[in-house]
């Protein structure tokens, strides 16, 4: 009866761990047909990245098509939306960045819609995402840099459309994660993450590394304990 009530418990705790820490999934691109989104939410009163209150809600969507792919290089068209609530103007939309595994090694940008007010850049990144993020490989600005600055970007309600080609080792495709954004505001600048979804095609949503290896010690702990428990009734 012991041995019973203890396998029980192990594998309450082993799922709950699971569920607890299995981190976001990444959005894998080998084909033309693995489109999807992006969303960005910070609610008023919640901290950034880095630990920054926000005075207000900041809000962002990003719908990524893919229109090529191939062993060197994958294009994105990207729409990029500025959907802060409520009345704040000089919440601006400034920085946009991308993880890319296997890593990027080129990058070009082309705005189909000229100079809109909206990203007006890209490029690799030398050092970490403004707020903190690190292997960001790909970041598209509307400033200066991807610091961010005085003026550029999206303002609240407006949008933008542009191009990048990033060039890497893709014969396999290439997975893209974590997209995190940089707001400057009146009240002080804010990076956060977004969340992924779609994703379709012969491609789509995978787990991180750290979730395969988590569920992987998952599962040798709940065949550990099933032994344990056949040579218990012997």
């Amino acid at each position: 009866m012991r041995s019973k009530k203890f396998l029980v418990l192990s594998l309450a705790v082993l799922l709950g761990g699971l569920l607890f820490v299995m981190p976001a999934n990444a959005i894998l691109v080998d084909d033309t047909d693995d489109d999807f989104t992006i969303s960005w939410l910070l609610n008023a009163g919640s901290a950034d990245n880095d630990g920054d209150i926000t005075p207000f809600t900041l809000q962002a969507t990003a719908s990524v098509n893919v229109t090529a792919v191939s062993a060197s290089s994958i294009t994105l068209l990207i729409t990029l939306s500025n959907t802060t609530p409520g009345s704040h103007p000089d919440a601006r939309l400034t920085s946009f960045g991308m993880g890319v595994t296997p890593n990027a090694t080129s990058v070009s940008f082309s705005d189909p819609q000229g100079s809109d007010g909206g990203m007006v850049n890209a490029g690799l990144l030398g050092t970490n995402f403004p707020g903190g993020f690190s292997d960001i490989d790909v970041c598209s600005f509307g400033g200066v840099n991807c610091q961010g600055g005085a003026t550029g970007g999206l303002i609240p309600g407006a949008s933008d459309v542009f191009q990048l080609v990033i060039g890497g080792i893709f014969s396999g495709g290439a997975t893209f994660s974590p997209f995190p954004i940089k707001f400057q505001t009146g009240s002080g600048s804010f990076e956060f993450g977004g969340t992924e979804g779609g994703g379709g095609g012969g491609g789509g949503a995978v787990p991180e590394p750290g979730t395969v290896l988590l569920l992987g010690s998952g599962f040798v702990g709940l065949g550990w304990l099933q032994r344990r428990r056949q040579k218990t009734k012997k």
